[in-house]
């Protein structure tokens, strides 16, 4: 199975950076490659066994339910192709792929949990 995720290496929030720091860490404790993305990126996209999602929302409560942001999906074997390529092997090319922990303190872990409860 190849999992992978890319996030940014800034944020322009502390505390989303903070709270990415550990998220990362998580990640590749669950064996997910991750990758750092050179700098801020804003892209919401998501490709699993040929269907791609894309659109504005965050994997998170505050895009989800209060926001009320939405998301495309489609299972078109062409646009699927062209959006691995153009999106996905573009930025995994661009990161940094994270080969050891991260480290992180108490503040780290406090914005991860600020940010949950958003």
């Amino acid at each position: 199975m190849d999992v992978r995720v890319i996030l940014p290496s800034e944020n322009d929030l502390t505390a989303g950076h903070r709270s990415n720091l550990v998220t990362a860490n998580y990640l590749r404790e669950q064996g997910v490659r991750v990758f750092l993305y050179p700098g801020m990126t804003h892209v919401k996209a998501l490709l699993v066994d040929g269907w791609a999602c894309f659109g504005s929302a965050n994997f998170d409560a505050l895009s989800l339910r209060l926001n009320g942001e939405d998301d495309l999906v489609t299972s078109n074997p062409a646009f699927a192709a062209t959006f691995k390529h153009d999106v996905f092997e573009t930025d995994f090319d661009r990161g940094r792929e994270l080969l050891e922990e991260l480290p992180v303190g108490w503040n780290d872990y406090l914005a991860e949990a600020l940010l949950n409860l958003l």
